[in-house]
C-alpha cells in the first residue's frame, strides 16, 4: 500500500520480521513464494477429501465462507496486477473463518462469519475504503484503492483483511476496550493469522516482511487519532506471530505485553494446533 509518497520501512523493523521468519522456514521455502500460493490453494480441497466423515457433523466453514466473500476484479487499470491474489483473498477468508470457528472463546461468536467486499459495495456499505469493517452488518469492506491511499502487493491486502478480521472477532465476541485497543486487538490478530501463515510455511519471508510494512505505514505517530503509534503496531504484529509461529523463541515477551486482550477472546492454542486439513 501506499499514499502519494512512497513509504520506506526502517531496517531494524524488517530485520525483526526476517529473524521470526527466517527461523521457520527452509531456504528453499523462503526463495519460493509460489510454494506458499499452492499450499494455501490446496486447503479447501485436502480437507474435502480427508474429512468428509467429520463435515458431516460439522461442515467446513472455510466452504461456508466462499459465499460470503464477494470479490470484484480491479476497476484500476494500474492495479490490475493485484487480481492475481484474488484466489488467495478467498482462500485467506476461509482460514480466517477456521480459526474464528476453532478458536473464538465466546461460542456465540464462532459461528457469526462476516461478509467480505472487495471491490464492491452492498446496502451497508457503499463508500470506497482501503480497510473497514461494519459491526452493525458484519461486512470488511476493502478496495484496492480509495483515491489517497493504494495497494502495490496482494500480501498488503491479505494483512488489512486479517486486521479488519481482527475488528470483526472483538465486536462478535463483545470484548470491552478503548478504541485505540481494539485496534491493538486487531493487529496481534492479524500477526497470529501471518503466524499460522508461517508456522504452516504457506508465505515466504518476502511476503512477511511486506505484510510488517503494511502495519508500520498504518501507524499514527500524532497525538489525536485512534490508530496505534508505529512500535506499538509493530510490536502487537511481530507478538501474534512469534505466539503462533516461535512462542518459545525470541520475541516471545511481546504476545503477553501488547496481546492480552486477544488472548481472552481466543485460543492461540488452538490456532497453533490448526492444520491445513479441516478436522471437523
Amino acid at each position: 500500500m501506499k499514499p502519494n509518497k512512497k513509504f520506506t520501512p526502517t531496517r531494524c523493523i524488517s530485520f525483526i520480521i526476517l529473524s521470526i521468519t527466517l527461523a521457520a522456514c527452509t531456504p528453499e521455502q523462503q526463495t519460493n513464494i509460489m510454494q506458499g500460493t499452492q499450499n494455501i490453494q490446496s486447503q479447501q480441497g485436502s480437507s474435502t477429501a480427508n474429512n468428509s466423515n467429520a463435515a458431516a457433523e460439522l461442515p467446513d466453514p472455510a466452504l461456508k465462507m466462499q459465499k460470503l466473500v464477494f470479490y470484484y476484479s480491479s476497476p484500476w487499470s494500474e492495479l490490475a496486477h493485484l487480481d492475481n491474489g484474488s484466489d488467495n483473498y478467498k482462500k485467506l477468508a476461509g482460514t480466517l473463518a477456521r480459526i474464528q470457528t476453532v478458536a473464538a472463546r465466546n461460542a456465540d461468536a464462532r459461528n457469526q462469519l462476516p461478509v467480505v467486499l472487495i471491490n464492491g459495495k452492498n446496502q451497508c456499505i457503499d463508500t470506497r475504503s482501503v480497510g473497514l469493517y461494519k459491526h452493525s452488518c458484519q461486512t470488511i469492506k476493502i478496495d484496492y484503492s480509495d483515491e489517497e491511499v493504494s495497494y502495490e502487493f496482494p500480501i498488503e491486502i491479505e494483512a488489512v483483511l486479517s486486521h479488519e478480521w481482527g475488528h470483526h472477532l472483538a465486536r462478535t465476541s463483545q470484548l470491552e476496550v478503548s478504541p485505540t485497543e481494539h485496534e491493538i486487538v486487531a493487529d496481534c490478530f492479524a500477526g497470529v493469522v501471518f503466524g499460522y501463515y508461517v508456522k504452516n510455511n504457506l508465505i515466504s519471508t518476502d511476503e512477511g516482511v511486506k505484510a510488517l510494512q503494511m502495519m508500520a505505514q498504518l501507524s499514527n505517530n500524532s497525538e489525536g487519532g485512534i490508530h496505534p503509534n508505529m512500535e506499538n503496531r509493530t510490536s502487537a504484529f511481530l507478538g501474534g506471530l512469534a505466539q503462533i509461529a516461535e512462542p518459545a523463541g525470541e520475541y516471545r515477551e511481546l504476545y503477553p505485553r501488547y496481546c492480552a486482550s486477544l488472548e481472552r477472546i481466543l485460543d492461540t492454542a488452538k490456532v497453533r494446533s490448526l492444520g491445513l486439513s479441516w478436522k471437523g
